[in-house]
């Protein structure tokens, strides 16, 4: 029988070097939380079976889609975010009429995006089937900082996945989401 690992030895992913165990991690509700820091990398994930129906033409963001990476002061990292999910964008199909998403960095989109078009992903386009759902998935990568004068040893980078319609009558089902975030750095983190 494999050994069982007892909540108070449970790695934390706020502590460098550290790693839930595989298959495991710290929940809220329907999302489960994991994650890895090292000297030059750190990742963390979220993931969740909640399904979300997102209305209207407004920013939703995703209940299981938000995690933090740590800055330290004085550097920067290269950071990618990986996303899927089941979708399904509910509507005419008419050009031009879809679900979107993405995925924002302290409230800034990652690129790419349009900025033209409020710095969207186009995730799906719309169809009056209610059985046509499918796997969706998006990336989007860039630098963050954290500045040398900053009052705290890091930066905490909340990253933020959001979904919208273009249309009211256009509705976007979400389910089964996981949400990666990898920061690569050069320098070391201190210690």
């Amino acid at each position: 029988m494999p050994a069982q690992v007892a909540p108070a030895q449970a790695a934390s992913s706020s502590a460098p070097g550290a790693a839930t165990a595989a298959g495991h991690g710290r929940g809220s509700g329907d999302c489960v939380t994991s994650g890895f820091k090292r000297s030059t990398d750190q990742i963390e994930v979220i993931s969740g079976h909640q399904t979300q129906t997102i209305t209207g033409r407004g920013w939703t963001d995703l209940t299981c889609g938000s995690v933090s990476v740590q800055v330290p002061r004085g550097t920067h990292g290269h950071l990618t975010v990986w996303v899927n999910a089941e979708i399904r964008c509910k509507g005419p199909s008419v050009i031009g009429n879809w679900c979107g998403g993405r995925i924002v960095v302290d409230g800034v989109a990652l690129p790419p995006s349009n900025n033209s078009d409020n710095d969207r992903f186009d995730w799906d386009t719309a169809n009056p089937d209610d059985r046509r759902w499918r796997d969706g998935s998006m990336i989007a990568a860039g630098y963050v900082t954290c500045p040398a004068n900053n009052s705290r040893m890091y930066c905490n980078k909340k990253i933020q996945v959001q979904a919208t319609n273009n249309s009211s009558s256009t509705t976007f089902w979400i389910d089964d989401t996981i949400v990666r975030a990898e920061l690569l750095r050069r320098q070391l983190f201190p210690r």
